[in-house]
């Protein structure tokens, strides 16, 4: 068929390349059929277009020519296609239905249509059905819309052609910028959406500013040949750049990894400077591990106003500097207080500490996305705002991981911890502590470096490894009472701070410390107690307590507590707190490990004790009569 049948043939197309553009063909024969976006046709050989080079000029067509072309251009012929050729109310940014039909039927209609002045528009994707051009509409999301109000149409056309797009055409607005279509060829919307925003950051990285408007698949763009007031909306041109979405992926496509350096072994390699003195050197990712409740917290926290103030840290110099301290556990104003303590407890000056620590609470907080703010979403926002620290707190790492992420899944951990973690350590040209639990059980009956929870990746991956635990004295005492025997103050704790693994420096012996709360004291009195292991637990393997019943353990707690009121008064009254440590004391346990709340359950649910409310919140237990 010809051009006057109503169907763009190959032969139209090549008449018009060879009269507009000056293509030459290589044989003159010419095959009389439709065509078809499955062939391509090639105007010249690929340019590399730069701001001193002209653009094409324009073909010289009337308004059915022009609209010819830009249907063949954009559709199929078989597609059903909407033209919106009158406004509503008016209003030049409300377009009406418009026409529904093929491009064989669409040419007829249009030669008969009085445009109004507003000119006339174009869906840019094929429909379903008639009557809508809504997304759930659409039959293909072959063709995107890129436009910039803002920036000059010529250097916009000329980025276009830098960026060798496959752009399927180009229309002059008829007012103030183009509207050029590129072939995305999506599969479905969210592909859709994803490779209209992969085109519209390579304009944003040339100093195009896109509108953001033309991001959605049933858009309509305006349609060449049509009068807009004084203006037309003229077709600037036809297809060129890339062939296709996945041959520009294909042009355009970046290495995943950073370049191979060379060794340079030749010129003084200095390390990186040192933060804690034989410890954690900046752009180092350090890993604290501990049983809960054992003052990891309050430890990070002492680190943190050490490094603010320039002091020591349990006996290591620091490098004076920025602290920001992440916590997405504890409420802002528990985790000021405690800044607030530590503080005052060393004397430290508060304005010193005000200026070089931040903190980061995002206890409640949700990303744009409604996802919770993870290691991910930390790093990006940290890298955006290029802010220095030199040592920034995760509290605790649990909290941190992505959805769906496993402790104990080797791949997760090493992509958190030397992907993720390492990030932010870049970011901030600082160092990274990484807070993180310990397992369960007793433990002394594992080595340091595998008493972390989880995988083995949480002990591999980072450049410094530290881990806490509680000790106790060799001959079973009670370590408040050896404590104070000791000189320590009443109610003092005893741990030990180990070097489980180092990178860049020799490992350090183990620091004994004292916790006279809210500070850790180093002290060098310590050097026979032991962490707990199953023999101080009468012999018990770890699994073996963990699989005792709750009556035994229950059965076992209250006897203990009952052995205790027998040696005092008839009427007498212990409270929960002289409970629990009665239990821990009697059990040869550390006291934190001797939950409030199930004792409470087990005293209310046995015969010998009767629970006493001593206070609104307080409350003691006696012996029942």
């Amino acid at each position: 068929m010809s051009k006057e049948d109503g169907l763009i043939t190959g032969a139209y197309i090549r008449a018009l390349a060879r009269d507009y553009y000056d293509w030459k063909p290589e044989r003159e024969e010419v095959e009389n059929r439709a065509f078809s976006f499955d062939d391509v046709v090639t105007i010249g050989e690929p340019v590399e277009h730069t701001s001193a080079e002209p653009l094409p000029d324009a073909p010289e067509l009337d308004t059915i020519e022009a609209i010819k072309a830009q249907l063949g251009y954009m559709f199929e012929p078989d597609d059903l296609i909407n033209v919106a050729i009158r406004t509503q109310d008016d209003d030049p940014k409300a377009w009406d239905k418009g026409l529904y039909g093929t491009t064989e039927e669409m040419i007829p209609k249009l030669e008969w249509v009085d445009f109004e002045p507003y000119g006339a528009c174009l869906c840019i994707n094929p429909i379903h059905e008639r009557g809508s051009r809504k997304v759930k509409n659409l039959a293909a999301f072959r063709n995107g819309l890129f436009e910039s109000d803002e920036d000059d149409p010529d250097e916009f056309r000329r980025i276009t052609r830098a960026l060798g797009l496959p752009v399927v055409c180009e229309i002059w607005s008829g007012h103030h910028s183009v509207h050029t279509i590129v072939r995305l060829d999506a599969k479905d919307q969210r592909e859709y959406k994803t490779r209209w925003q992969m085109v519209a950051d390579a304009y944003e990285e040339h100093g195009i500013t896109m509108d953001q408007v033309c991001k959605a698949p049933n858009k309509v763009c305006r349609l060449a040949g049509v009068q807009r007031g004084t203006d037309t909306q003229r077709l600037l041109s036809g297809p060129f750049g890339s062939p296709s979405f996945d041959a520009w992926l294909r042009r355009n496509e970046k290495p995943l990894l950073p370049p191979i350096g060379d060794l340079d072994i030749d010129e003084e390699i200095e390390p990186d400077p040192e933060l804690i003195e034989g410890v954690l050197r900046y752009r180092e990712v350090a890993l604290l591990t501990s049983r809960a409740k054992r003052g990891k917290t309050w430890l990070t926290g002492q680190l943190a106003v050490c490094i603010a103030t320039g002091r020591p840290w349990l006996g290591h110099a620091v490098k004076q500097g920025r602290v920001l301290f992440i916590d997405p556990e504890l409420k802002p104003k528990t985790l000021r207080k405690r800044l607030q303590l530590i503080t005052r407890a060393m004397k430290a000056d508060e304005k010193t500490v005000n200026h070089n620590i931040k903190r980061w609470s995002l206890r409640g907080t949700l990303t744009r996305e409604g996802n919770v703010a993870d290691v991910t979403a930390i790093a990006h926002d940290l890298e955006l705002l290029g802010e220095q620290f030199d040592l920034v707190v995760l509290d605790s790492s649990s909290a941190f991981l992505e959805a769906g992420t496993e402790e104990n899944d080797n791949a997760a951990i090493r992509r958190f911890l030397t992907g993720h973690v390492a990030r932010i350590a870049k970011a901030t040209c600082g160092a990274v502590l990484v807070v993180h639990h310990e397992g369960k059980g007793a433990t002394g009956d594992r080595a340091a470096e595998d008493r972390a929870r989880g995988a083995g990746a949480w002990v591999d991956c980072p450049d410094v490894v530290l881990q806490m635990s509680s000790i106790y004295p060799p001959d079973g005492k009670d370590p408040g009472e050896a404590l104070v025997a000791l000189g320590m103050p009443e109610g003092s704790k005893a741990r030990r701070l180990e070097c489980v693994a180092i990178r860049d420096n020799p490992e350090f012996a183990p620091v004994d410390l004292c916790f006279d709360w809210p500070l850790f004291h180093a002290v060098d009195k310590l050097g026979d107690w032991q962490v707990q292991t199953s023999a101080s637990l009468g012999g018990k393997k770890s699994g073996e307590i963990r699989r005792r019943s709750a009556k035994e353990r229950a059965e076992e707690w209250c006897g203990r507590i009952v052995a205790s009121l027998q040696c005092k008064d008839a009427d007498a009254i212990m409270t929960a707190t002289d409970c629990r440590k009665a239990v821990a004391l009697g059990l040869g346990i550390d006291v934190e490990d001797v939950s409030l709340t199930t004792l409470r359950r087990y005293v209310d649910s046995f015969d010998w004790l009767e629970v006493v409310q001593t206070g609104p919140r307080r409350w003691g237990v006696k012996l029942a009569r």
